[in-house]
């Protein structure tokens, strides 16, 4: 973990730790959006370096971003903006949203995140845009020593029109040393603890908090109601869900690819989850027989969910949208449950290690 973090990983592996299958999602209009699933040991490499640092970074970047140590902070700005245009018609400030059409084919990654002083033909180019358009504003043509005058800052004599040529490598060098003691903090005695998500529990909290927008409050391991062998499920709803019957629901996540999973994967798309939920439906037998409705909701480690959690989410997510008025009430809670699991995903394959110093064996295989 040390090596990777300070950059020093294996070049043997590089293509494998730092690369990204692709994934093709579909898009409304039909198109495909690909999505990128990153090397498990890198991400969780990533995940546990960010959450030994997360208040350090977190105060070093407030209040400029929201995408770091602040829950909710980009749908809080989402909805900020949502808000401001909706409520600022007749102002005369606009909101830029900038988007690439099929980014992936377009946008060379390594260009746009290369430093400006790299790309000397796009300097040059804008500052040429500039002096041409100063040269219409003026109505005044500049020869090339003219122009270099100009440029220059006006205590100098010069215009102020500063070309990004000269000023490209200092707001480089200022940019890294305002953010060198962000840098230096996050590569020092990086620690091997362990920073754990239990899918389980996140699973749970995310469908509970998803019933409280729609006024459905549930009740954590009801102790009324349990199945033959003492258990109880994870939790119910205080109020009618369907047919004047309260929702009962226990939730797993069973892995994709166990073993004993691997002859029915290999055969049909789904079934593993399918598998787990109709047994979980036998475990709960008696709850049914006492006229609750009960969900059996599963989902797989590497993404697949059973039917019945899918139809669960649906219902929900119309709830939902019904309530709050954003059509993009159930893709929230289906990406948050897929986060969720994705999260667990690391923290149990780093449960199989056993302990380690620095791990450094990994390169002496």
């Amino acid at each position: 973990m040390q090596f990777d973090v300070a950059g020093k990983a294996n070049h043997a592996i590089t293509d494998i730790l730092y690369g990204a299958p692709l994934c093709a999602l579909s898009k409304k209009d039909g198109s495909i959006r690909p999505k990128s699933v990153g090397n498990t040991f890198r991400r969780l490499v990533a995940k546990l370096g960010c959450a030994h640092y997360r208040d350090s970074i977190g105060e070093f970047l407030h209040p400029k971003q929201l995408g770091f140590e602040t829950k909710g902070g980009c749908e809080a700005a989402v909805h900020c903006c949502r808000t401001f245009i909706h409520q600022n018609t007749d102002t005369p400030e606009v909101l830029l949203k900038i988007d690439f059409r099929k980014v992936f084919n377009t946008v060379e990654r390594d260009e746009i995140t290369s430093p400006a002083w790299a790309a000397i033909e796009i300097i040059n180019a804008i500052d040429r845009s500039i002096e041409v358009a100063f040269e219409s504003i003026s109505n005044i043509s500049f020869g090339e020593q003219q122009w270099c005058i100009a440029s220059l800052p006006i205590k100098f004599g010069g215009l102020g029109l500063r070309k990004a040529s000269d000023i490209m490598l200092p707001a480089f060098l200022a940019f890294v040393n305002s953010v060198l003691g962000l840098i230096t903090l996050m590569l020092q005695n990086i620690t091997d603890e362990t920073w754990r998500f239990p899918r389980h529990a996140s699973i749970n909290d995310l469908i509970k908090r998803a019933l409280q927008t729609i006024t459905v409050p549930p009740l954590l391991e009801p102790s009324i109601i349990c199945r033959d062998d003492g258990k109880r499920p994870d939790r119910m709803t205080l109020i009618p869900w369907t047919n004047g019957k309260t929702l009962v629901w226990d939730a797993t996540c069973t892995d994709t690819l166990a073993s004993s999973h691997l002859e029915i994967l290999t055969k049909t798309a789904g079934q593993v989850a399918e598998n787990a939920a109709i047994r979980k439906c036998n475990k709960y037998k008696t709850i049914v027989d006492q006229n609750y409705q009960f969900l059996a909701f599963v989902a797989k480690t590497l993404g697949l969910w059973s039917n019945s959690a899918r139809s669960f989410v649906n219902k929900l997510g119309h709830r939902m949208m019904v309530a709050t008025g954003d059509a993009r009430s159930k893709q929230f809670v289906i990406e948050r449950i897929s986060l969720a699991i994705q999260r667990g995903n690391p923290a149990s394959v780093m449960e199989t290690f056993p302990p380690s110093a620095a791990m450094e064996e990994i390169f002496l295989l």
